[in-house]
């Protein structure tokens, strides 16, 4: 990363901006918070317990969503490398 230029690095910073949808994080993250399932440590299947399976999954939806931009267009990328 060093040996990019600065205008390389902000396009690369533009680029996984544009990637991420922010309305689904924000969603993600309040979903979190009303499930009680943010864990500082991340370590969430520490407290598998705690977790409820179908809710769990909402908010994994929204996760992926929230990054489906970043995926898509890589593995549009692979594709067109074969």
């Amino acid at each position: 990363m060093r040996d990019l230029s600065p205008s390389r690095l902000a396009a690369m910073r533009a680029e996984l901006r544009a990637g991420i949808d922010i309305q689904a994080v924000d969603a993600a993250e309040a979903l979190e918070r009303e499930f009680g399932y943010f864990y500082e440590h991340g370590m969430y299947w520490k407290h598998l317990d705690e977790i409820d399976g179908a809710k769990l999954a909402r908010v994994d939806r929204l996760w992926l969503e929230a990054v489906e931009g970043l995926v898509a267009p890589a593995l549009e990328e692979c594709d067109a490398a074969e």
